[in-house]
């Protein structure tokens, strides 16, 4: 790959689990290679090291849980947009990317393991 990515925002933090596991797979660092960040913070991410961004699930439940019986109290209201804070949590899985020509090498490599392995 001659541009290779130097992250990857995974929608949710059991994608980014996987995607730590198949960026190990193909001989790369985090976050020295390609920094990883999940999102909302579930119990392992702490243990494991990643970066995510933390949503309060509680607190949105509850919100939720209130504009329903607000809405079924009065079926006619018009639908509301809550927006609830998130928080940005840095753990072990991201830094700085690479310098350019550092990403090609690292990138020239993968492509020479994939050719190795007979994948393209």
């Amino acid at each position: 790959m001659k541009d290779p990515p130097t992250a990857i925002f995974a929608a949710s933090d059991t994608q980014a689990i996987g995607i730590m596991d198949a960026i190990r797979e193909a001989g790369q660092k985090i976050p020295e290679d390609i920094s990883v960040m999940g999102y909302d913070d579930i119990e392992i991410s702490e243990p494991l090291g990643l970066s995510t961004v933390q949503q309060h699930l509680f607190e949105s439940g509850v919100e939720g849980v209130h504009l329903l019986l607000e809405r079924m109290r009065d079926p006619e209201r018009k639908p509301v947009t809550k927006t609830m804070s998130t928080e940005l949590v840095i753990r072990r899985t991201t830094a700085p990317p690479p310098a350019a020509d550092e990403r090609r090498r690292i990138g020239g490599h993968k492509l020479a393991n994939q050719s190795a392995e007979g994948k393209e």
